[in-house]
């Protein structure tokens, strides 16, 4: 390769990338098995049931085929899953728990859709078919090395000025959960690791042993 192709090339690799876009019509137009987290109209992830993107889909080649969940990563949601929603039975409530892929449409202009790896929703009105409109009370998200900015900065962004009551970011990777307490007046961040036993902010009766998640997800 020539120089003049070297420099252009160099150029180009140092532009702005613009910014992927998605109204609400084109999210629900959607195939079926398709799913993609937009934030303010901006598209930052796609994935579907099969590694090739629909031919309709083109445009968003490159967010498209993100890296599938981890086994660790399922099964720490598996984990806080079945303890959660045990406890949520248990109170006969209102409130029910849901995993990944789940539509949380947050609002529709500017196009927000979000897929938590776990969260608890207590308003049944919010739940409309295939999609809960709304936030939800409790988000829980599992860090891969590919979602860090998502989860640590936009997600956590966009959950405290939707109204998320709660929200867990949980790493693997260095084996700790920060906790946020949003509530009206307050604003709380504690930090734990995989050895600790974690209460709920909205459930303070329900408390999560990550020591014994840790064992059975590790053992």
């Amino acid at each position: 390769m020539d120089a003049m192709k070297l420099d252009n090339l160099e150029k180009d690799t140092n532009q702005p990338k613009i910014p992927l876009t998605m109204t609400m019509e084109e999210y629900e137009a959607l195939p079926e098995g398709v799913y993609a987290e937009v934030i303010d109209g901006v598209v930052y992830r796609m994935y579907g049931v099969t590694p090739d993107i629909p031919d309709e889909l083109e445009k968003f080649a490159g967010v498209y085929g993100m890296a599938s969940p981890s086994i660790q990563h399922q099964d720490i949601v598996g984990e806080l899953y079945m303890e959660i929603n045990s406890y949520l039975r248990s109170k006969k409530g209102n409130c029910k728990a849901f995993i990944s892929p789940l539509d949380i449409e947050i609002k529709s202009d500017p196009t927000t859709v979000v897929q938590p790896d776990l969260f608890v929703v207590c308003d049944k009105s919010k739940l409309e078919g295939r999609t809960v409109k709304g936030s939800p009370d409790w988000v829980i998200e599992i860090v891969s090395p590919s979602n860090i900015e998502s989860d640590y900065i936009r997600k956590l962004q966009l959950y405290h000025a939707a109204g998320v009551r709660e929200y867990w970011i949980i790493n693997p990777m260095d084996e700790t959960i920060i906790v946020y307490d949003w509530d009206e007046e307050n604003f709380q961040l504690d930090k734990y690791s995989f050895h600790d036993t974690i209460h709920s902010v909205i459930y303070p009766d329900l408390a999560i042993d990550f020591e014994s998640i840790n064992t059975r997800v590790n053992g």
